[in-house]
């Protein structure tokens, strides 16, 4: 046995060592999964596979880039390098990149994000004449992208629109063509188009695709169960199987439909048990007919859980009893022991019925306090608090403010925020400069890239240095190519001449001189140095301190702003050694373009001074040694969605369904202390109201579980009590 395989268990190292044909890992929750897929990369290049034959794709680049990190340390740094290692979407990118040709499309092309993607369906209703309230365009916008999701062009949505009573799909239909064809003037496409265009590359033009099955002999997926119909079908088309159906409520196809191809050594790994993404797309059927797909694949499964206490796997064991069938049950096995030898069960489970929701926050920042108390060493950033719905953090947030306690909240659509939009336009407007200024863009080049960053340019004028009065903003509107104030001295001097003052002519003139003074130093800069030289430059962090009170609101914003900072580190980390600081810049926008959809799994550092505040769904696949999980009663988790009247039986029960499979999520985050709270009473979206404790408490073993309260003693619960009064 290779001497780097002894680290593993003995289902592992069957997992790793088993890299011909295809091969399924029911991994349960804590039970290594990652560090499987790297040991088996490691594995294959040791065992002589060359490092371009291997491609694996996940869902964050976080996940992405440290699988590359770890890799490294197991295996040498150059055999590292040629591995492709991404994200569905960044591999998407590159392969339309490379094959431009082949996909008619232009090698430099844009890719829209969320938010370019909205204003352009806006654009599109105006032009159709439709009322932007009555058809919002998120709405449009998400109906198309799951439209693409399901490969449907165009052409093929407006037959499906057809067949349907909901308006809604019908003015879908129509802005979708016209939509479509404005991303294609505009040498752009949006998040949805990445993974449906290189299905249609591969689709039509089989000496392509025969070029990429035979690179990439050893394929690896992870978290399976998350993959949506276009990156099901993109997996079977790489290893040589049959492409899949264009029905928008496919079904996966029998065995006998499938040509195995010659070498499907195609390794997925997942959890039907976390399959939480139905919403966005996810199909837990294509890791639960896996086995249909290939006949002849090997199952391996999991189940040694690293991560958590006896008492809290146990209690997770409970979750699909009776509810699933037997034969699908995982039963996840403690390994954590004391120093002695013997298992680590680990304290009880609290259960805390709070008497309303500021109650059920109080009684966290208590066992908090007690908790740091007893073992000073424990950090802020050891605690959790998960939640359904980012409605139940308003009063966390709150109190955590008043009792003085930091905290974060992790924002799945951090790249989507206000903060972090306003850097981006700073940074699209600058490599939009670079490239005019250095005079490498064709004139039909530099109109096509400088209309793409017009509102950018916009949204510049509510920010230092130029914080430009509506009368200067209505003046600078009628700039009919805003771009040109960075490309045409003399269209600029015409413009600023029009305004009122000479402060503000000099605050744009200063804007420019930044972006100088940046051009200038950046072939010796770095991303960071870029994104600091803009934030401190144009004195961005004043929009948040000019209040003489800070606000935690203004804090959390400079976090935010500071967070985009150290996301450039770790870009300049990952590709600075082999790219241009320019090209790296240009990188580093498609790499948010495509993390600013809400359909790709993002993520936010958290320091040790922060406790963590997050949704259920963006806490999946992170641990935390003391989680408190609130508001667990019926309407809340399981949610109540505002259509559920209009559904089937069967739809309602799949929901439900998923809704277990998040609470299983939540508690499977704990490592060493678990909380459930919920309350008699609560403020739920301004109403006052009363919900039954939830039903998936009833699955928890009583045996477990200890019931919560602030009678921990009487001095303490006096102590805490007056400071709530006087803080």
């Amino acid at each position: 046995m290779d001497e780097f395989l002894k680290q593993l268990n003995d289902k592992q190292i069957e997992a790793v060592k088993c890299t011909e044909g295809p091969l399924l890992i029911l991994a349960g929750a804590g039970s290594g999964k990652t560090r499987v897929i790297i040991y088996r990369i490691a594995h294959l290049l040791k065992n002589g596979v060359p490092p371009w034959n291997i491609l694996a794709m996940t869902f964050t680049n976080k996940a992405a880039n440290q699988m590359k990190e770890r890799i490294t340390m197991l295996a040498d740094k150059r055999s590292s390098q040629d591995l492709w290692i991404s994200t569905y979407h960044s591999f998407g990118a590159k392969i339309l990149r490379i094959e431009a040709e082949g996909a008619g499309l232009n090698r430099n092309f844009t890719i829209y994000d969320d938010s370019d993607s909205k204003k352009l369906v806006e654009a599109c209703l105006k032009e159709l004449n439709l009322d932007t309230e009555k058809y919002r365009p998120s709405v449009i916008a998400n109906v198309i992208s799951s439209a693409k999701d399901k490969l449907l062009d165009p052409e093929s949505y407006s037959v499906h629109a057809l067949t349907t009573s909901e308006s809604i799909k019908r003015v879908t239909a129509d802005v979708y063509e016209i939509y479509q064809k404005k991303l294609k003037a505009a040498d752009a496409m949006d998040f949805g188009d990445i993974l449906r265009y290189t299905v249609e590359l591969f689709k039509n033009n089989p000496r392509i695709l025969e070029k990429y099955q035979e690179r990439f002999r050893y394929i690896m997926i992870d978290e399976y169960q998350d993959t949506n119909y276009a990156q099901y079908v993109l997996c079977k088309k790489l290893v040589g199987l049959a492409g899949g159906h264009r029905d928008v409520n496919y079904t996966p196809p029998a065995p006998s439909e499938n040509l195995i191809g010659p070498s499907t050594n195609l390794f997925v790994v997942g959890d039907d048990d976390q399959s939480i993404y139905e919403w966005r797309g996810a199909d837990i059927r294509n890791i639960l007919f896996f086995e249909k797909d290939f006949p002849n694949c090997k199952t391996v499964k999991l189940v040694k859980n690293y991560r958590s206490t006896a008492n809290i796997i146990t209690a997770a064991n409970e979750v699909f009893k009776g509810i699933k069938e037997k034969h699908l049950i995982k039963q996840i096995e403690a390994v954590k022991r004391k120093k002695d030898g013997s298992l680590e069960f680990g304290d009880a489970i609290t259960v805390y019925m709070a008497s309303d929701e500021t109650d059920e926050i109080n009684f966290i920042v208590f066992e908090m306090n007690e908790i740091r108390k007893k073992n000073p060493a424990v950090r802020w950033n050891d605690f959790a608090v998960l939640y359904r719905v980012h409605e139940q953090s308003k009063i966390a947030k709150r109190v955590f403010e008043n009792q003085g306690i930091p905290y974060i909240v992790y924002n799945p659509r951090f790249w989507q925020l206000r903060e972090v939009q306003d850097i981006c336009s700073y940074l699209k407007v600058l490599a939009f400069y670079l490239k005019a200024r250095a005079g490498v863009l064709t004139d039909a080049a530099l109109s096509k890239e400088g209309e793409a960053i017009n509102d950018d340019i916009k949204r510049m004028y509510y920010l230092p240095p130029l914080n430009f009065s509506p009368i200067e903003t209505e003046i600078m509107s009628h700039t009919f190519k805003p771009y040109e104030l960075f490309t045409n001295e003399e269209m600029r001097r015409k413009m600023l001449a029009r305004l009122p003052e000479e402060t503000s002519r000099e605050k744009f003139l200063k804007l420019v001189e930044i972006f100088s003074h940046l051009a200038d130093d950046f072939k010796m800069s770095s991303l960071e140095n870029t994104v600091s030289g803009i934030i401190e430059s144009c004195d961005y962090l004043s929009v948040y301190k000019k209040n003489v009170v800070e606000t935690e609101q203004s804090r959390e914003s400079v976090r935010y702003v500071m967070a985009v900072r150290e996301e450039a580190v770790d870009f300049d980390r990952s590709y600075g050694a082999n790219i241009p600081v320019s090209d790296r810049l240009s990188m580093f926008l498609e790499n948010i373009a495509i993390r600013s959809n809400p359909t790709e799994q993002s993520e936010l550092k958290t320091k040790s001074e922060y406790v963590n505040l997050m949704s259920l769904h963006a806490a999946k696949g992170l641990e935390f040694n003391t989680v408190f999980f609130i508001g667990l009663e019926e309407n809340i988790i399981p949610i109540r969605h505002y259509s559920a009247e209009k559904l089937k039986k069967k739809d309602k029960e799949r929901r439900v369904d998923e809704e277990r499979r998040l609470f299983y999520v939540g508690i499977t985050r704990a490592k060493e202390r678990l909380y459930l709270t919920y309350a008699d009473s609560r403020l739920w979206y301004s109403k006052k109201q009363r919900f039954a404790p939830s039903r998936f408490l009833a699955c928890l073993p009583k045996r477990l579980l200890d019931r919560g309260s602030f009678n921990v003693g009487f001095f303490s619960k006096m102590k805490y009590g007056l400071k709530r009064i006087f803080s």
